[in-house]
């Protein structure tokens, strides 16, 4: 089990990788009168959550475009082919009874 100073350094990396996205999207500068604090704020929320948003482009595609997750897609596509695998004993059923 992993302790505190682990998770503080993960946190610290992670907070690292957020600044330097941050200052890519900003080129290399915070927002003009932008306190510290609000600064803080965003390197904390992108370092927690990895997206800036919640927009069509950066959140969750199922939400807003109703697709399916990746293994939901995979179980869609095993069950599809299974079902083209049972053989149609439809027709020779009527031919039995009638």
């Amino acid at each position: 089990m992993r302790g505190i100073a682990y998770r503080r350094h993960t946190e610290e990396r992670a907070k690292a990788r957020a600044r330097r996205k941050l200052k890519a999207r900003w080129t290399w500068t915070p927002p003009e009168g932008r306190p510290a604090d609000f600064v803080a704020a965003q390197v904390g929320m992108m370092a927690a959550t990895r997206a800036p948003c919640s927009c069509f482009a950066c959140g969750n595609p199922r939400r807003h475009f109703g697709e399916l997750l990746m293994g939901e897609r995979r179980a869609l596509e095993r069950f599809r082919s299974e079902i083209r695998e049972i053989p149609d004993h439809t027709s020779s059923m009527m031919e039995i009874t009638c």
